[in-house]
């Protein structure tokens, strides 16, 4: 209610004194809450603009003496090896694929040598998703390693290696497989063939079908987060639009801190020159209108970044929407950025893709329709990091939340611990997160944790083989894009705080969230008091 005098003027509202008092509290925390995380939002945009465009930097590393202690390599841990070959005829040879590229060993394991004939030079595009050993008889052994950047194969004899697909640019290969006389390779979107035995490789894409490809199609929540996040469901345009944004979130930053600290120190100085109080005015200016206009998708990349990360990533982490509500085109490939790995069972003449959104199972001829189909475990949500067929029957496969034997018989069992096992989460990881597994001539298993490195397992020994060459210790650069990715996440600072690193982006993007509510508040509360 509000009471005026005698002539109309208004004297008392109770209602705008509590929006008053809101407006008040607003502009207190706006301020405050803005200041604090000035240090979080300035290295979020900057390495989030560097994020959006891998091929411009995968050729630039970060020297040592700038990463953490944390990213060291010690006993080949951080997927430094994810697979180890054996050659049939020499078993003391062997060939070790990983995050630092691909290496060779002629003494069982002793020493390692790093094959760099002929391989790329980018430690980005040089990460190794997968090696396959071509042994056919009469022939010399070849060797294929499915890069970040592309299929590269390598004759054992003179060890060059030899890029083969694709033939220009660079295209992530997940995993190599051999059926019959065909060489199969599949990208996160993809699958191609060729023929082996040919002088030359020509690589035919395959027309992979699913079923149920009438129906509507499924975006994972996580997929659709990471591309509203980062402006990629819009494309390069897109992600041209999130850089500028990025860069201007930056503005806010330092013509916030300029409001604030600057006119104290004026005042302390008794300064205020006509130069000073424009600048001045030009920070307020844009800080506020530059705020407003940018209001919507400040608080897109806010929500999206407060799910992006645990915990709050297991809210979304099984979830999915049609593809009719996606914001931006959709590519018509029902694959499209959901390949994880891939795996042979040559009994069975069937081939199992472990996708984004799930098991999928076909004949090994690839014309069929693939079909989804389940296995006794749940994939974590990051994808399989070891999926092959086992010895003893059946197929193990791999991931953070554990390391598992599939017999075909409805059954589970963990490798490490030989128990059976009923359920495993696909959101929360395991304290021995799988990064690889390789077996030696003898049968001895082993597999590498991404913390731990090389485990031994089933009563298995090192015997003094495996030691991490001082080549890989003494070289701890990282590529800037992988930097970057770590900064962006805040994994980066987990020296410095531990464990609570994981609430950095939580809490910093619910304060982004908060800053641009009463940034908005504020803005419309001015406007319309006036």
């Amino acid at each position: 209610m509000t009471i005026v005098d005698t002539f109309g003027d208004q004297i008392y509202n109770p209602q705008m004194k509590i929006v008053k008092w809101i407006f008040n509290k607003s502009k207190f925390l706006h301020k405050y809450i803005g200041l604090f995380i000035i240090l979080f939002l300035t290295w979020s945009s900057f390495s989030g603009i560097i994020l959006n465009h891998p091929d411009l930097v995968s050729g630039i590393s970060v020297p040592g003496w700038l990463v953490p202690s944390q990213y060291e390599t010690e006993n080949w841990n951080r997927s430094s090896l994810i697979e180890m070959l054996y050659v049939k005829e020499d078993k003391n040879k062997a060939f070790i694929g990983g995050k630092k590229g691909v290496w060779k060993t002629d003494d069982g394991g002793k020493t390692f040598k790093k094959m760099l004939d002929g391989f790329t030079g980018s430690l980005y595009y040089g990460k190794v998703n997968d090696l396959f050993l071509l042994e056919d008889e009469d022939q010399v052994p070849e060797l294929f390693a499915a890069s970040f950047g592309g299929l590269w194969a390598c004759n054992t004899n003179n060890e060059k290696w030899e890029k083969i697909f694709p033939e220009s640019g660079n295209k992530e290969v997940k995993k190599i497989l051999r059926i019959d006389n065909r060489l199969i390779i599949f990208t996160p979107s993809e699958v191609w063939e060729t023929s082996i035995g040919s002088t030359s490789f020509n690589f035919r894409k395959i027309d992979l079908k699913r079923e149920g490809e009438e129906k509507a199609a499924k975006v994972s929540l996580v997929r659709l987060f990471f591309d509203l996040h980062g402006g990629h469901a819009w494309g390069i345009a897109g992600r041209i639009i999130f850089d500028i944004v990025g860069l201007l979130i930056i503005f806010l930053s330092i013509s916030a801190f300029y409001m604030w600290y600057f006119p104290k120190k004026w005042k302390k100085k008794k300064e205020k020159s006509a130069s000073k109080r424009s600048s001045f005015n030009f920070f307020y200016k844009y800080h506020l209108k530059l705020g407003i206009w940018l209001a919507v998708i400040l608080l897109l990349i806010g929500v999206t970044a407060f799910f992006m990360r645990p915990p709050f990533l297991a809210v979304i982490a099984r979830g999915d929407i049609d593809v009719s509500l996606y914001p931006g085109p959709f590519p018509d490939n029902p694959w499209d950025k959901k390949i994880h790995s891939a795996l042979y069972l040559k009994d069975k003449a069937k081939v199992l893709i472990e996708a984004e959104d799930g098991i999928w199972e076909g004949d090994d001829t690839m014309t069929g329709e693939f079909r989804k189909t389940r296995i006794p475990i749940l994939v974590f949500v990051m994808g399989a990091t070891v999926f092959e067929e086992y010895p003893e029957g059946g197929f193990i496969v791999g991931s953070f939340n554990g390391l598992f034997h599939i017999p075909g018989d409805g059954r589970a069992i963990d490798i490490i611990s030989g128990k059976m096992v009923r359920f495993v989460s696909p959101v929360r990881p395991a304290d021995k997160m799988i990064s690889g597994y390789f077996r030696t001539p003898e049968g001895e298993e082993f597999i590498t944790a991404f913390k731990q490195g090389i485990v031994p397992v089933k009563g298995s020994e090192l015997k003094g083989r495996f030691d991490l060459p001082e080549e890989i210790r003494n070289d701890n650069r990282l590529p800037l894009w992988n930097y970057m990715f770590e900064l962006h996440n805040g994994r980066m600072f987990k020296d410095l705080i531990g464990e609570w690193y994981i609430l950095i982006i939580p809490i910093g993007s619910f304060l982004f969230i908060l800053i641009t509510l009463t940034g908005i508040f504020d803005w419309i509360y001015t406007r319309f008091r006036k």
